[in-house]
């Protein structure tokens, strides 16, 4: 390999290595009602494409009324929700979605 076309290879590298590319939900924020193969069968209050699932979290997390979501782990779909699934009874078997709740964080002042 020549020295000429080492910058090449090294870019080729830094592309492919820092696209996106999400597999699956980072066990850290998500908590026991998360679900795969489901749905909340609800209309989003917000959705977002191209996002993986640790920034569908972080977005709930930023938005006021967000509560749960649903994610499309193929399309790196995001669809923030105001309701859980322990609020309504539209929880459907969805093999493209994946569901998760945002934790219940209790402050005792």
């Amino acid at each position: 390999m020549s020295l000429k076309t080492v910058p090449c290879v090294v870019a080729a590298v830094l592309i492919f290595t820092s696209f996106p590319y999400y597999s699956g939900f980072p066990a850290c924020p998500f908590n026991q009602t998360d679900a795969v193969g489901v749905k909340l069968d609800v209309f989003p209050v917000k959705f977002f494409h191209r996002v993986g699932p640790n920034d569908c979290y972080e977005k709930c997390q930023a938005h006021g009324d967000c509560l749960s979501v649903n994610y499309h782990p193929k399309n790196n779909y995001c669809e923030l929700l105001n309701q859980k699934k322990s609020e309504t009874n539209i929880f459907t078997t969805n093999p493209h979605f994946d569901y998760m709740e945002l934790e219940t964080i209790v402050s005792i002042f």
